[in-house]
């Protein structure tokens, strides 16, 4: 059984939301005060959160960053009032899986909820796979069927992000953030340039590249290529 968790300050939204997922079996929790949140999500393990980005006492945004930054894979769906391509953007880099704009029709929020429930979970653990490629995590080797790929340390740093995070795009403002441990050395040239040499290594043994998904950023194809 799914369990999921809205936040969400109106009740008409709220409500309707949460009947339509319990028609469909879900466990759903609803919390309408946003000094509730963080409580439930430590108290409890949820495998989706609807959330919105703004009420007097939660910054949807800023939270969204804290639990990811904690280590925090569940997917979350921002809601909001405003139709902010700034907003979403920055939704989207501090780790946000989604974004819709109210009012949301119960048909597209339904299946908005199906494709993040499809996604691959967050991988953990030493070895990584993905899209043909291994890695080791710990002796920092790569391969791709029997043959060694050598990458350099930052091209290794971005590998793992995206073997951690199959099938997730993340911008360019985001892969700075989260993989660029010195935050002098990041920028954009150089994120491009890292995802430019890494995607041509990888071609080269035949692995699943990293894809551009137009407008949105990188992501690294789970299935093996074609």
């Amino acid at each position: 059984m799914v369990k999921m968790l809205i936040v969400e300050s109106e009740p008409r939204f709220a409500c309707a939301w949460a009947d339509l997922f319990t028609s469909r079996r879900f466990l759903v929790d609803t919390v309408g005060d946003g000094a509730d949140v963080e409580q439930h999500i430590q108290k409890s393990r949820y495998d989706i959160i609807i959330m919105e980005t703004n009420q007097s006492n939660l910054d949807g945004i800023a939270l969204c960053r804290k639990f990811r930054s904690a280590g925090g894979s569940t997917p979350i769906l921002l809601t909001t009032n405003a139709h902010s391509t700034e907003e979403m953007e920055t939704g989207l880099d501090a780790g946000a899986d989604d974004y819709l704009a109210k009012p949301i029709k119960l048909r597209e929020l339904s299946a908005r909820v199906k494709a993040l429930l499809r996604r691959p979970a967050v991988v953990s653990g030493r070895v990584l796979h993905a899209g043909g490629i291994t890695l080791d995590t710990v002796s920092g080797v790569v391969l791709v069927g029997d043959s060694i790929i050598h990458l350099h340390p930052m091209e290794l740093n971005l590998l793992e992000f995206f073997l951690r995070h199959p099938e997730q795009i993340f911008s360019t403002e985001a892969l700075m953030d989260r993989v660029w441990q010195e935050k002098s050395a990041a920028s954009v040239g150089s994120v491009r340039t890292h995802i430019k040499t890494l995607r041509k290594k990888l071609h080269e043994k035949g692995a699943s590249s990293i894809e551009t998904v137009r407008g949105r950023g990188y992501k690294i194809v789970a299935g093996l290529p074609l």
